[in-house]
């Protein structure tokens, strides 16, 4: 059912999901009333697959071997309803989710980037305080968890036991900065200019001397590759919907067929970045003696190059099915450096994921598609803006760039200049009246929310709230049709709706068997699960409930 409709009253997966989640008590396939709780693993690892969506365990089985994702699967108990709850399915969001267990609305983390009420200054989600300045940037960067509210179940377990030791690494540095939380022993990222892997000096005075040493071994022209070729045969691509040489690609750099010419300017977005911080992964582990004794420790580490590439080429494409067939390749390696350097009974693994991501408008439209609706975020701001101007006399004035100052929309949102309106001498609540009336005329925009009101009784605005945060939330926001989508890249997200909302969580924990869990769970569930495997002393309020099927033998 299209969730958002007003006259169709079929029940779909997604919305059966948002029914069961409230009412329903706990159940699975296989009961898990078993005496006997699972030992605490010297190491959790957690493997975060950016923008990865649940069915891609099937959409893109044709590149996958027994020894990667389907070895998880194999030998691992996966939750087949797994859901993000609330609506801003972004990437900073879903990070800072993972392993606090908490909502947007706790964590203080609405989006990748939020404007403060009032101005037009933009936040993001990694900056840090004026202390913690990013090695090897040449520019005064600052990275760490100051916007993050809360405690993570890395921050838990170091107060718990000093000598755990607690790691996170990803290509993007909001997703490593998210996963660290606020007292991790380090936090590992690629620069985006030098590519070396970096961190700031909120976790270390200094780089480690491996670190450093590292860098200086593995620099990006030893392991840049100047082509990209698929990796397999071209028949395993062969249930891409997408044309050969995607005409909807925006970006001229990444336009084209097989092989694609590379550039290194483009490191952090290169298929290939992954492989490339495997190594480094596994130098962490052997330099640092992770999982080397019976003191629990965890290590977070999110793959951005699925996201990146889903932005570019869309969930239909060849190139996005070749980049899993490497994530594949990588998470064979992975396990068996993991089984080498601790043996399998030493660690638990966990895959999940901070967001889906919706189709590809374009190509849906190509198709035939009639539902399909592509906004054009730009031409609406303008529409919007151009029509404040007939009715409360906005002066043209380039100094103030009223098209884009006045008013901006980030995601499902719309973040207000009221500093700007009030200079200007506008009434500021007729102006949100106005634009919330502008919203609705809009073609692919189902519902408007005033979030000053309060909004509650669907099943958007009921997960809106969990995404809102007092001073860094928009002042409206509206629901899409779950077959638009803006046209900023092909592969979008941040919306609300199971493709971007269902995500996958495997475990393979030892000493658990295989399992199919079929009842709803929330990506919140898994810290409070991972506190309580781990045995740490609690000292947050988690949103989410312990997962019992990967607590108990049975």
């Amino acid at each position: 059912m299209n969730i958002f409709s007003k006259n169709n009253h079929a029940v779909s997966g997604f919305h059966f999901y948002l029914i069961v989640s409230v009412f329903l008590p706990v159940w699975c396939v296989r009961d898990v009333g078993a005496s006997e709780k699972l030992p605490v693993p010297p190491l959790v690892f957690v493997l975060v697959v950016d923008q990865m969506r649940d069915d891609y365990f099937g959409k893109f089985q044709k590149v996958y071997s027994d020894s990667g994702f389907n070895r998880l699967l194999k030998n691992g108990v996966r939750f087949t309803r797994h859901f993000i709850p609330y609506a801003n399915t972004e990437t900073g969001p879903g990070h800072a989710t993972i392993l606090s267990g908490r909502l947007p609305s706790s964590t203080a983390i609405v989006r990748n980037k939020w404007y403060y009420q009032g101005g037009d200054s933009a936040i993001y989600c990694e900056q840090g305080g004026p202390a913690d300045k990013v090695f090897y940037a040449e520019t005064q960067e600052r990275k760490g968890p100051a916007q993050f509210k809360g405690l993570t179940v890395g921050d838990m377990l170091k107060k718990t036991n000093s000598r755990s030791k607690v790691f996170a690494l990803a290509t993007k540095d909001y997703a490593a900065v998210m996963l660290g939380g606020k007292s991790p022993d380090a936090v590992y990222w690629n620069e985006r200019v030098s590519h070396n892997i970096t961190t700031s000096r909120y976790y270390v005075d200094s780089l480690p001397s491996w670190v450093s040493h590292w860098n200086s071994t593995n620099p990006v022209r030893n392991s840049w590759q100047t082509v990209w070729s698929m990796l397999l045969p071209e028949v395993k691509y062969k249930t891409a919907l997408m044309p050969v040489g995607n005409p909807y690609v925006k970006d001229k750099k990444w336009k084209g067929s097989f092989p694609h010419r590379l550039t290194s300017s483009s490191m952090g977005y290169h298929p290939m970045q992954t492989e490339r911080e495997l190594l480094f992964l596994q130098s962490l582990i052997q330099h640092e003696s992770v999982g080397k004794d019976t003191i629990p420790d965890l290590v977070a580490w999110s793959i951005s190059s699925t996201d990146y590439m889903g932005h570019q080429y869309g969930m239909e494409s060849r190139e996005l099915m070749d980049v899993y067939a490497r994530i594949d390749k990588v998470i064979h390696k992975l396990l068996n450096f993991l089984n080498k350097e601790l043996g399998p009974q030493n660690y638990a693994f966990i895959l999940t994921s901070d967001h889906g991501v919706r189709k590809t408008v374009k190509l849906a439209l190509a198709r035939g598609d009639k539902k399909a609706v592509l906004l054009n975020k730009s031409k609406i701001t303008k529409n919007i803006i151009h029509k404040l101007r007939g009715v409360y006399s906005i002066p043209e004035i380039k100094s103030i760039n009223a098209d884009f100052r006045l008013m901006r929309i980030r995601g499902n949102e719309v973040y207000f200049n009221r500093a700007l309106i009030d200079s200007l001498g506008l009434p500021y609540d007729a102006i949100i009246k106005s634009v919330a009336s502008l919203l609705k005329e809009t073609k692919g925009i189902e519902r408007v929310y005033d979030n000053r009101l309060t909004v509650s009784g669907d099943a958007f605005s009921n997960a809106y709230r969990k995404s809102y945060y007092q001073g860094r939330s928009g002042t409206l926001s509206f629901a899409i049709t779950p077959h638009g989508s803006f046209d900023v890249v092909n592969g979008m997200h941040g919306y609300f709706g199971e493709d971007c909302q269902h995500i996958p969580l495997v475990a393979v924990l030892p000493g658990l068997n295989p399992a199919m869990v079929d009842r709803p769970t929330e990506i919140t569930d898994l810290a409070p699960t991972l506190a309580a495997l781990l045995r740490v002393t609690v000292e947050t309020n988690f949103d989410g409930k312990v997962l019992p099927e990967l607590l108990l033998k049975e």
